[in-house]
């Protein structure tokens, strides 16, 4: 799949729901990424908050997404991820709905292999020590899971379901995950200073059918 705009919001979720992921090629999201990188990734200030918002909860595209899946769903994930050459996945096959989804943003120069059908299988991932699970070779080395490598050259983003297994052959992605509200129960808030540009900015996101999980803490 190369281009959101070349389907309706019922086949990218099927996409989805069928194969594990869709994607877009963007030059302008690639661009983005690149720049905040190059400031250090200030997710926790009102320059993050804004670029979390202006690339999810003001893209039409992905709103329809989480929409069309979820009757509520939370941003409760918010970081980026640099090559590792391995296998990840944000969570294992444990139900058969889709427990949450992953809004990736690519930067340019970047290269991917998604394991298209991994997340209708159990995987038997393991926590690894950067955050994400981590799947053995051998989980994936079946005829049901079908690798597919993307190339963004110029950047993009792409949409996956959390258990799907996932590759970083180069470049890197800031993921934004998305989870039901049974699910989001069982994640961890992501903190921010109570002030009230925070606060703000955090009411703001918000939407009829879609949330977040931020918390507002006093030093």
């Amino acid at each position: 799949m190369a281009s959101f705009d070349s389907f309706t919001t019922e086949q990218l979720k099927h996409e989805i729901l069928d194969h594990g992921f869709c994607y877009q090629r963007d030059p302008v999201i690639g661009e983005s990424v690149n720049e905040i990188k190059g400031k250090g990734f200030p997710f926790k200030t009102e320059e993050g908050l804004d670029f979390c918002k202006l690339n999810t909860f003001e893209v039409k595209d992905i709103c329809a997404i989480l929409e069309s899946i979820f009757p509520w769903s939370g941003l409760g994930c918010y970081k980026a991820l640099g090559v590792p050459h391995r296998a990840f996945s944000f969570l294992n096959n444990t139900q058969p709905e889709v427990p949450a989804l992953i809004v990736q943003l690519w930067s340019r120069n970047s290269k991917v292999v998604f394991y298209k059908g991994s997340h209708l299988r159990k995987l038997n991932a393991r926590p690894a020590t950067i955050g994400y699970l981590e799947i053995p070779p051998t989980s994936l080395a079946i005829d049901a899971i079908k690798r597919t490598e993307v190339e963004m050259q110029e950047g993009g983003r792409a949409v996956i379901d959390a258990r799907l297994g996932f590759t970083i052959l180069q470049g890197l992605v800031i993921n934004f995950g998305f989870a039901t509200e049974v699910e989001l129960r069982e994640w961890a808030t992501m903190k921010l200073p109570n002030l009230q540009k925070f606060k703000d900015r955090v009411m703001a996101m918000n939407r009829d059918k879609i949330g977040n999980n931020f918390e507002l803490v006093t030093p």
